[in-house]
């Protein structure tokens, strides 16, 4: 990922998950690798995977928001961040995506 590698990036993630499974974070980097390729259903995804093995990960529930941002789908990216804020409060980038973000969103 440093060295902007992305698709080298995947596969060493790929392993990763392979190797243990049930290593949230491997799915979290997945999830960065897909979502600075534009691949946001597939960050989602991985997101979503990263989420179930660890409900706290603010991290992954800031960039299902940043996806769903990306794919103009304001009232779950809303969601997304909340969680986020839910977990680590200090998050004002977070904060200040939802205050920007929260006039177009659904209810």
């Amino acid at each position: 990922m440093q060295r902007q590698d992305i698709r080298h990036a995947l596969t060493h993630f790929d392993s990763a998950i392979n190797i243990c499974p049930n290593f949230s974070e491997a799915y979290n980097q997945r999830a960065l690798a897909h979502y600075l390729l534009d691949e946001f259903p597939e960050a989602i995804a991985d997101a979503e995977k990263a989420l179930a093995l660890m409900p706290i990960h603010f991290g992954a529930w800031a960039g299902m928001g940043h996806c769903h941002t990306s794919l103009g789908d304001a009232g779950e990216a809303v969601r997304c961040y909340e969680k986020a804020l839910q977990i680590n409060p200090h998050l004002q980038r977070i904060r200040d995506a939802i205050a920007e973000l929260r006039p177009t969103a659904a209810d």
